[in-house]
């Protein structure tokens, strides 16, 4: 094939290679540009000589229709494949100066409309929604589903996540304007072989007439593939692709590399951020409590406090709780005696709460709570149940103690500032304990 493509264009010189150790001594003794290597030499032997070569392009040639493991060899950064058993010879020359182009670009070649290099193309432009800091991790995920259905040629792309034996939609695409017609027991069904597969599964129309009645695929998927996703090594859910038409051209073994490469990715973005809103989480939450700490309460106040201002119907409560002598009972009893009744005050607050009301940690002894929707009734009824529950007992040091606590409210609409808000619930606090 070499020999005989010398005559193809002037500027190309072909130097052909009998074995791997002739082209090493090839490339060692000549100026090379670029290598095409035979891709049935083994996947093993195809990452060894990439790693060692690296400062080379490398073309991949052989008959793509073969089982070819494209995942792994995209993984390690082989991207560069030529057809020879569908391809005109007079195309590897072309194909060498695309593969030379992405390279120098370190990109995906962009001029050779193959079909592996046209998915290529299409994974870039996937992956390049998910190196743009300005997009969310949901936007990028949404980007991603939308290019892939493109990529497949599918009406639709979700991803189901799998909670207590049950699939709820994460994400979703359509192509379409109506919604799909789902047969909800049979997407199911292919969920959980995706789920439980090593592989990506896939279903052609002719191939679910196998396993189910013409009744049930009436209003089912006519075609799916499907992989599952994993995060933080646990199965998280699927990712699979479906259309409510059969599909007009087969799925290959390269679709099927492509879908786990892209539920890997997946799986990789939402670890990403769930490390993320893990790091969020611990940063804006009191270690001890759980409750949101005093700075990151006091941004959640402003929203709200810019919510009431721009709406009349729209007001909420600001209560401040201060447990009285907590200083004595850390003197007396220890300051893990302390942070046991923290935490038993901080139960109690949110049983005596609403799910919708924030309760943070204002301060070491010092809670503060916002009320949703509440006006002055409102308001004393939540103190109210408060005061009613230190009535009962605290355990201190395997005692029953008897703890108490003071309290006041300002409501929003009364107030110009968050900070003459609060300023107006400590008053009320501190005169609380004055003696009546």
């Amino acid at each position: 094939m070499l020999k005989n493509s010398k005559k193809l264009q002037e500027d190309v010189i072909f130097i052909a290679a009998s074995s791997l150790n002739h082209a090493e001594q090839t490339i060692a003794s000549a100026e090379i540009d670029a290598v095409i290597i035979d891709i049935n030499i083994g996947s093993t032997t195809l990452i060894e000589f990439n790693y060692q070569h690296s400062q080379l392009p490398i073309l991949l040639a052989g008959d793509l229709s073969t089982e070819i493991p494209f995942d792994e060899l995209i993984h390690e950064g082989m991207y560069d494949f030529l057809d020879v058993a569908n391809l005109p010879l007079a195309s590897i020359v072309t194909s060498l100066k695309v593969c030379m182009s992405r390279y120098t670009a370190q990109g995906i070649a962009h001029a050779w409309h193959h079909p592996v290099l046209h998915k290529l193309k299409s994974m870039e432009h996937i992956f390049s929604f998910t190196s743009q800091k300005e997009y969310s991790t949901s936007n990028q995920i949404h980007k991603m589903l939308e290019a892939s259905c493109e990529l497949f040629g599918e009406q639709f792309c979700f991803i189901y996540r799998l909670i207590n034996d049950h699939f709820a939609v994460d994400f979703q695409h359509f192509t379409i304007e109506q919604k799909p017609q789902i047969n909800l027991p049979i997407l199911e069904k292919l969920n959980y072989l995706a789920i439980n597969s090593p592989n990506p599964i896939h279903f052609t129309y002719q191939q679910l007439s196998e396993h189910f009645s013409e009744t049930q695929l009436e209003q089912a998927t006519k075609s799916y593939m499907g992989c599952r996703i994993t995060v933080q090594e646990k199965v998280h859910g699927v990712l699979c692709l479906f259309s409510n038409t059969p599909r007009a051209v087969p799925y290959t073994s390269i679709d099927i590399s492509f879908l786990k490469i892209l539920a890997e990715w997946t799986g990789t973005l939402l670890s990403r951020q769930l490390i993320i809103d893990q790091l969020q989480y611990i940063e804006a939450h009191d270690a001890l409590t759980g409750l949101l700490k005093r700075y990151s309460f006091l941004d959640q106040l402003k929203r709200c406090f810019a919510r009431s201002m721009l709406s009349d119907s729209y007001s909420f409560a600001l209560i401040i709780i201060d447990i009285d002598n907590f200083k004595d009972i850390n003197e007396q009893f220890g300051h893990t005696a302390g942070d046991a009744l923290l935490k038993q005050v901080t139960e109690r607050l949110l049983t005596n709460t609403r799910p919708k009301d924030t309760v943070g940690r204002f301060s070491s002894d010092e809670f503060i709570i916002i009320v949703e929707d509440a006006d002055h009734e409102q308001a004393e009824q939540c103190c109210k149940r408060i005061h009613n529950a230190f009535t009962e007992p605290f355990e201190i040091e395997k005692t029953k103690r008897k703890v108490t606590c003071s309290s006041g409210f300002a409501i929003s609409h009364e107030h110009q500032t968050e900070h003459n808000l609060i300023k107006a619930a400590e008053n009320m606090q501190v005169e609380s304990r004055k003696p009546q």
